[in-house]
């Protein structure tokens, strides 16, 4: 059942922080900020199925001491570093209201980076979010919870009101910047009250909304070619309040496809939000 939308009195009751979706959201994350202080490390029955294989790792060290190394956009790898910054994207409370379950083991996660947070991801100065209250077309033209808008209106916490859900199948949410735009970011948020991996993540830009000819594929973590879309080679990842960041590699293009078939969890797909960093086209 979907809540009423009033942004000035939203709270979730009973918040409880777990591993999964506190992970990537705890202080001095490089790769965002949040307001929380302190979390706790992932289970040991999580370590077990997604974890690093070193058996000597410890658990509460191994994410929340350990980030990432900063990832410099390839676009990017040219310029002076007194031209550079970590992407100044804020992320969501680190909160989760769902008991996690256990996820399947036929996933493509690498164990080795799954608790891991990401590093800062550094990208030339002065990127804005060119997606915040765009129009957003779905594939699904009657969402089962939410509307299209929610997508791109900045808010990305997923409390109840706040995200879409779609049906099963494949199914798509396009973002139109209005205008060909420099993309260096796509961070993409699908549902972080649990720690849960979406089937067949797929991310396209093009300048043609119908996505018939031009189109340029950004990521695809579809490696059996199930959706259709052509076989990817990028790996399944588990949901946490970070989101995923893909890199725009400075393409010019004025239409963002996202796609998913579905998630460990339940047949659906959903979305809270898909946020676009890059620059106008002058």
């Amino acid at each position: 059942m979907m809540l009423s939308r009033s942004r000035a009195i939203v709270s979730t009751i009973a918040v409880t922080l777990t591993f999964g979706a506190a992970l990537c959201g705890c202080d001095n994350n490089p790769g965002g900020s949040s307001s929380n202080a302190s979390v706790p490390p992932p289970t040991a029955s999580m370590l077990s199925q997604y974890g690093p294989t070193n058996n000597e790792t410890n658990a509460s060290s191994f994410w929340m001491y350990q980030p990432l190394p900063p990832v410099r956009a390839i676009a990017a790898r040219g310029l002076a570093a007194s031209d550079l910054e970590p992407l100044p994207m804020e992320l969501p409370m680190a909160a989760t209201v769902c008991t996690p379950k256990p996820l399947p083991r036929f996933t493509t996660i690498n164990r080795n980076v799954a608790f891991r947070r990401r590093g800062s991801f550094i990208v030339p100065n002065g990127l804005v979010v060119l997606s915040r209250n765009k129009q957003v077309t779905l594939s699904d033209v009657d969402p089962i919870v939410g509307d299209a808008p929610l997508i791109t209106d900045g808010y990305k916490q997923g409390s109840d009101g706040d995200w879409l859900e779609m049906g099963p199948g494949r199914q798509w949410a396009q973002v139109d910047l209005a205008a060909p735009a420099e993309i260096w970011a796509i961070v993409i948020w699908h549902y972080h009250a649990e720690p849960r991996v979406y089937r067949d993540v797929i991310v396209q830009v093009s300048n043609d909304p119908e996505f018939s000819k031009d189109v340029f594929t950004l990521f695809n973590n579809d490696q059996d070619n199930s959706s259709g879309l052509g076989a990817g080679k990028d790996n399944e990842y588990l949901e946490f309040t970070e989101g995923k960041l893909v890199d725009g590699l400075a393409t010019k293009a004025r239409y963002i496809r996202c796609y998913s078939n579905g998630n460990t969890s339940d047949a659906q797909n959903h979305l809270i939000e898909i946020e676009v960093w890059g620059k106008p086209v002058k």
